[in-house]
């Protein structure tokens, strides 16, 4: 095993790309997102300044909200535990997956940078996390969606527009409660 990431050791993923009816290239693609939105530099700072603060996540983690579940953010973010070493599950990699293919699709929206970076925020990752997926959905769907809303203008979010018409969308996120 080389000292890169675990989720970039072929050892560990090469196996599980079938099962997860992926190609080599489009799972490195999908993980080069991830390292790219959340380095590894940001994951250790991160889980160190918790540690600092007597702050620890609560296992099992969960990267998506889940209806009727609790994604306990209200402490800590998922992703620098996840990403800094803990021991990895199929699971994990599952949700890695689907979280870097989401930056991977939408990484060529004007204006996506800022949705990125606040990503790494563990108070906005609720939200951002469900319009990234919302914005993802929209472009497998062949639409080409445009991000509208930001500090001066909050809502709507997105507009999109279907058979010529513009279709405004607020992006609420799931109602998953936070504790």
């Amino acid at each position: 095993m080389s000292a890169g990431p675990w989720y970039l050791e072929p050892d560990f993923y090469s196996p599980l790309l079938p099962k997860f009816g992926l190609s080599e290239a489009d799972y490195l693609a999908a993980m080069g997102e991830i390292a790219a939105v959340f380095p590894a530099n940001w994951a250790k700072r991160y889980a160190e300044r918790d540690a600092a603060q007597g702050v620890e996540p609560s296992y099992p983690l969960a990267l998506h909200p889940r209806p009727l579940g609790s994604l306990h953010t209200h402490l800590t973010h998922p992703l620098p535990y996840l990403l800094s070493g803990r021991t990895p599950t199929v699971y994990d990699l599952r949700e890695l997956i689907r979280l870097g293919r989401d930056l991977h699709i939408t990484k060529g929206i004007t204006r996506i940078t800022s949705l990125r970076g606040d990503l790494r925020d563990k108070d906005q990752y609720i939200g951002r996390l469900f319009e990234l997926e919302l914005l993802a959905e929209f472009v497998r769907a062949r639409l080409t969606p445009e991000i509208v809303g930001g500090p001066e203008r909050k809502r709507p979010d997105f507009r999109v527009s279907v058979d010529g018409r513009d279709v405004y969308v607020e992006a609420r996120h799931r109602g998953v409660a936070r504790a």
